[in-house]
């Protein structure tokens, strides 16, 4: 009986020893395959590439329970580089079935370091929204190297068949592109086109702070939320419109400005539909306290004209879905 119990155990090794190219070779520590690790809340994780030998590796992957990615680089010789979110024990586990460990793509600190991040973007968006809609600035806890300053470029109104719209341009000087950013600054990619000091010839960019233009610090994260309200009353109430961060525009690596399409209505000649005079306000994270930038919008193009005679519309009593179309 015995016998028997230890012919299986190596059957059973055995099927995991093709994994990664291993071909025949025998695991190293057959109690690897006694059971895959479970990780536990709170663990380290990474996510990581594992050489497979070919779709059979794979299922037995899967097997396994090993939480794979979506992601499978092939190789020429027929290899393949399967992702998974793997804890330290975990990856030794695999590494001892003969799935060698490749390279991390990202491990548990990058995504908490990335969740902070969002988080600090959140309440810099906040603090542009009240900036904003209430006009008073935003108090900081320390001093700055520099003051912002907001120009606002562009307060275009119009209306279209699909709705009632405010085009808003704004430049801040706490914001800069890539291509301005000292090479080796810390956070500076090492490759891409988003590199610092060079014009990558993208027609994007990254947007980073300013801190002699009143930015916090210098790096991406850093980079100001600029957020839109308007006025019909003449400036006294302010409300912020379906959208209300905008969004930064870089070209080759330089910032250009910040823009916002602002939908006022959900469609042309809405009796609801704000209609000119309208004041815009443009505010920051950075902004000071009363130095909120306004403008008053002018009209962008004339009145939408009239439809031909004889065009039938408005007749949709419900949305349509492409089956109907």
């Amino acid at each position: 009986m015995l016998v028997v119990l230890a012919g299986l155990l190596v059957i059973t090794a055995g099927s995991f020893a093709r994994a990664s190219g291993a071909g025949s070779v025998a695991v190293s520590n057959p109690s690897a395959a006694a059971g895959y690790p479970i990780s536990e809340a709170g663990q380290p994780w990474a996510y990581q590439r594992f050489l497979v030998s070919d779709q059979g590796d794979m299922s037995r992957l899967n097997q396994l329970g090993v939480d794979l990615g979506e992601s499978l680089d092939k190789n020429k010789d027929g290899t393949m580089w399967a992702y998974a979110v793997v804890t330290a024990a975990q990856r030794d586990y695999l590494a001892k079935l003969g799935f060698r460990p490749g390279s991390i793509v990202q491990t548990s600190a990058d995504a908490e370091k990335a969740r902070l991040e969002m988080t600090q973007r959140m309440r810099m968006e906040h603090a542009a929204i009240r900036a904003a809609k209430l006009g008073r600035g935003v108090a900081t806890k320390r001093p700055l190297s520099g003051t912002e300053t907001i120009k606002i470029t562009r307060a275009d109104y119009y209306q279209s068949l699909s709705g009632t719209w405010l085009s808003v341009e704004a430049k801040s000087s706490a914001a800069q592109g890539n291509a301005a950013v000292p090479p080796g600054s810390p956070g500076c990619p090492a490759t891409g086109s988003n590199r610092c000091g060079i014009y990558g010839g993208s027609t994007t960019g990254a947007c980073w702070g300013k801190p002699e233009g009143g930015a916090s610090a210098l790096s991406t994260a850093a980079c100001p939320a600029l957020n839109v309200a308007y006025s019909v009353d003449g400036g006294a109430t302010w409300k912020n419109g379906f959208q209300t961060n905008m969004q930064p525009d870089l070209d080759d690596g330089v910032y250009l400005y910040h823009f916002l399409l602002v939908k006022l209505a959900l469609k042309a000649d809405d009796a609801t539909a704000p209609h000119l005079p309208i004041l815009v306000r443009v505010a920051s994270n950075y902004t000071p306290a009363g130095s909120a930038p306004t403008r008053s919008a002018t009209s962008f193009i004339d009145t939408p004209p009239p439809y031909p005679g004889g065009f039938q519309h408005d007749f949709f009593s419900r949305y349509q879905t492409p089956e109907d179309g």
